[in-house]
């Protein structure tokens, strides 16, 4: 209609005066040029507290105030040694209790033996291993061959950092992610192939590529990233102005004239127009299509501010492309391509192709969105799969011919292209990446937090998992004495069929990651490898004997000190430097020299400087190889004194947690404590009693609280079998050496104040060692004897002298005959049916 064609008109006439002012506008501005004098500049107004001194002694008191804190941490088990020993107790007396309370009811039975089962404990050391160490991850990353192997390692990635909302796994995974993009920018020889999402062989070319996609479009960034371009009730959202062309405006959006003529829009309207009619209408809407881009696509991409932990790694993936320096590409815009493609081909395009997962309820938004998508014939998934298409061809994918109509869309790729870059390098303005003090402190924090931490895997994903460790075991072992290669050997390599069998009833498996790992391992270094803070083993690194932690802050170290004593001249020196070449930078040296000079300390500094400076000029060394240097240490002692900041002010909520942590646990003890006694009673309340007897209904919790209370103290009997009752007894060891329970000749147990504390656990018996110090009992060993070592030792001679365990240098033996009374109380009977439990007092104590 007419109406039509005017409005086509006048779109094309807005489109034409936008283009040109975006080409007056020309790309970003290009930063100035640094010389001799803005050089001079910046190092005056240096900030005392980056001078390099003043970060030395930062690094030592940070230093100090952590190793403060793992002082703390070591000490945990001490200090949360009852709270324990009422869990034990509450664990065995809450199992026997369901036994009592259930019997008569039917249970059901064990489930099948599967070979898998016996190597859960391994593989949940295997998981924490390559959770905590992300270079085992990131090298396996390079060793995949084929998109099998390469599955397997996305499934196992994804599973391990599966919960981003728990802050120490979704750090982990940014140091993961980060360490794998610093060794695949080492491996590229273009900055084309730096986060490549092609394939090539059978595998995707980055892993980098596939995982930041998962991560930026997890549920972890629905709110802060997705909505903000899919929530299609928001009028400033991408995909609200997508449905708008297609609905309100009756735009097709088709980078071909095929695609046009197919679109749900055209099939029945365009059945009949000739070849000329066809393009008219095509170039029509190619008018629209770049009005369309032009004035709302930018500005709603535009609008959008990125989630901090994107941007993060936008800047350090910047750094890195910056550092390995590719050839011909030195200026900023050059070294941000990755992150555009990254911005473009790893989140606009996902979001436009998975419309109905990252719009719908799926993203906790709205179902009438996805009623719309599900309807073909309106034309709202061929626009979204157009605007995705014309995103590729805006990162430089997609194979287009050499037709009008191809240069047109090529011509509006390449106009949004400065902008959208404009709008990466905007993202990252004044940005600053702390993953890695982040990394450090979560280890502080997860140790003052017993919540546990958990990742979920089927068995034939863990099988086929230890398989693709131990075809690359060679090529991932981080020292000598790997730990991974020392687990996988405890499982050895998963045939097909076994693997298929267990496929048959997969079983998905809960195994605990041991985030407090401080407290068994007791040592801690920073990989220098990795950043993550680990147990030396995992590390190329090792402590002395007497050390339990190494560096914990990063030094600051100067790369390149060829020439600091120019730094040091141009931010002392007075005088004003103007040269703009290293010979101009000479002569004006030679000027300041004079023979009524005072200052002899600046004067030996410029004849150094005069001396380095003829080396230079005859070896033709270009002016900005001083100038970029000097600038780059500048920027490295400014960035170090941000991750000091970022640590001290971390430091903060970590003490903040270890006071939290005192409080909870004291609230722990008290709620356990009641806990463990109504556990050995079984009453219940007065409430519950009341109702029960009013609607004349018997509790199972009262046969049992009866059935207790009948038997009082439980003798030896087959009646108290079944029974919940668990014994903590406490004796002092020269009790026990005067009864003749232990022996101890020689021995410094003779004249020492110890307690021996024993009590039930899982069916075997946890041994205390308490020493009187200060005047206060010390939890100074925790022996453990599995229910399996009860029984061997039930069956030991009744005269014998048992040792347990039987290295080490004993402080005392237990002569079985007497061991009855020790464990018992005396009067209170055996621990378990028919027999008696043997310990034998052992420790390293000095």
């Amino acid at each position: 209609s007419a109406p039509g064609a005017l409005l086509a008109e006048e779109q094309a006439v807005l489109a034409q005066q936008q283009e040109e002012r975006e080409e007056s506008e020309g790309p970003p501005e290009q930063p100035k040029e640094l010389d001799f004098h803005g050089l001079q500049e910046l190092l005056a107004n240096e900030s005392p507290d980056s001078k390099e001194p003043e970060l030395k002694r930062r690094e030592k008191h940070v230093q100090k105030t952590l190793l403060g804190f793992m002082a703390a941490i070591l000490k945990l088990p001490e200090r949360e040694a009852k709270l324990t020993r009422l869990q034990h107790l509450f664990d065995a007396t809450h199992q026997k209790n369901l036994a009592l309370i259930r019997s008569g009811i039917s249970r059901q039975g064990d489930p099948p033996h599967k070979a898998i089962y016996g190597c859960l404990d391994t593989y949940q050391a295997i998981l924490w291993t390559m959770q905590q160490q992300v270079a085992y991850l990131t090298t396996l990353s390079l060793c995949v061959e084929n998109s099998a192997e390469q599955h397997i390692f996305y499934e196992v990635v994804q599973r391990l950092f599966h919960d981003l909302q728990d802050s120490r796994t979704r750090h982990l995974f940014e140091a993961l992610i980060r360490y794998m993009f610093a060794e695949e920018i080492e491996l590229a020889k273009t900055l084309d192939e730096v986060a490549d999402h092609a394939k090539e062989k059978d595998r995707q070319k980055s892993s980098v590529f596939y995982l930041y996609t998962w991560y930026a479009t997890s549920e972890q960034h629905y709110e802060s990233l997705v909505h903000k371009f899919m929530d299609s009730k928001n009028s400033k959202t991408l995909i609200y102005a997508v449905e708008r062309a297609t609905f309100v405006r009756n735009e097709v959006i088709a980078l071909t004239i095929q695609d046009f003529r197919k679109a749900p829009q055209n099939e029945v309207k365009m059945q009949d127009f000739d070849a000329k009619e066809l393009a008219n209408e095509f170039h029509k809407s190619i008018r629209e299509f770049d009005a369309f881009i032009t004035e709302t696509v930018l500005p709603a991409i535009k609008s959008v501010v990125l989630p901090l932990a994107i941007r993060r790694f936008w800047c350090y993936a910047l750094k890195e492309v910056q550092r390995r320096k590719f050839v011909g590409k030195r200026t900023i815009e050059d070294c941000s391509e990755p992150i555009l493609r990254l911005f473009v081909l790893g989140t606009l395009v996902p979001l436009l192709r998975n419309a109905k997962t990252f719009g719908g309820r799926s993203a906790f938004l709205h179902s009438d969105f996805e009623r719309r998508l599900a309807d073909t014939g309106n034309g709202l998934t061929s626009n979204l799969e157009g605007l995705a298409a014309f995103f590729e061809t805006v990162a430089g994918v997609g194979a287009f011919d050499d037709s009008a109509e191809q240069r047109q869309i090529k011509r509006i790729g390449a106009k949004i292209r400065p902008q959208l870059l404009k709008y990466v390098m905007g993202q990252m303005h004044n940005v600053y990446d702390d993953t890695y003090t982040k990394v450090v402190l979560d280890v502080c924090l997860s140790h003052f937090d017993a919540k546990p931490s958990y990742v979920l895997v089927p068995g034939t994903t863990l099988m086929r998992m230890s398989n693709l460790l131990k075809r690359y075991e060679s090529k991932l072992g981080i020292n000598n004495e790997d730990p991974v290669e020392a687990l996988l050997r405890k499982i050895g390599v998963w045939g097909d069929k076994m693997i298929e069998a267990e496929k048959a009833s997969d079983v998905v498996h809960v195994l605990q990651i041991n985030a407090r790992f401080l407290l068994t391992e007791r040592q801690m270094v920073l990989c220098p490898s990795s950043h993550c803070p680990l147990p030396p083993r995992m590390t190329t690194l090792k402590l002395g004997a007497d050390e339990n932690f190494g560096d914990l802050v990063e030094k600051f170290v100067v790369e390149d000190e060829r020439y600091k004593d120019f730094e040091r001249l141009f931010s002392e020196a007075r005088f004003r430097i103007k040269a703009t070449t290293l010979k101009m930078l000479k002569r004006d040296l030679q000027n300041e020299i004079t023979e009524d000079m005072q200052d002899f300390q600046l004067a030996n500094r410029i004849m150094i400087c005069l001396g380095k400076l003829e080396e230079l000029i005859e070896s033709e060394t270009p002016l900005s190889d001083m100038i970029d240097t000097i600038k780059e240490n500048l920027d490295a002692r400014e960035l170090h004194l941000k991750y000091l900041d970022a640590l001290e002010s971390g430091l903060k909520s970590v003490r903040k947690a270890s006071r939290k942590h005192e409080q909870s646990l004291d609230h722990a003890e008290q709620r356990m404590e009641a806990a463990s006694k109504f556990a050995l009673q079984l009453r219940p309340s007065c409430i519950l009693s009341e109702a029960a007897d009013a609607h004349n209904f018997t509790l199972k919790i009262s046969n049992a609280a009866r059935a207790i209370a009948f038997r009082g103290e439980f003798g030896r009997t087959e009646v108290a079998r079944h029974l919940s009752y668990t014994p903590i007894v406490t004796h002092r060891v020269k009790e026990l050496i005067k009864r003749k329970v232990v022996i101890a000749e020689g021995l410094w147990t003779e004249t020492a104040d110890a307690k021996l504390q024993f009590y039930l656990a899982n069916g075997g018996v946890e041994i205390s060692v308490l020493c009187r110090r200060d005047g206060a009992d010390a939890l100074v060993r925790q022996i453990t004897l599995s229910e399996e070592r009860v029984r061997d030792l039930r069956r030991a001679d009744v005269d014998a002298v048992l040792q347990l365990p039987s290295g080490g240098e004993p402080i005392g033996r237990v002569r079985h005959r007497e061991a009855d009374a020790v464990v018992g109380g005396g009067g209170s009977g055996p621990v378990t049916k028919g027999g008696v439990v043997l310990v034998q007092i052992l420790d390293t104590l000095r």
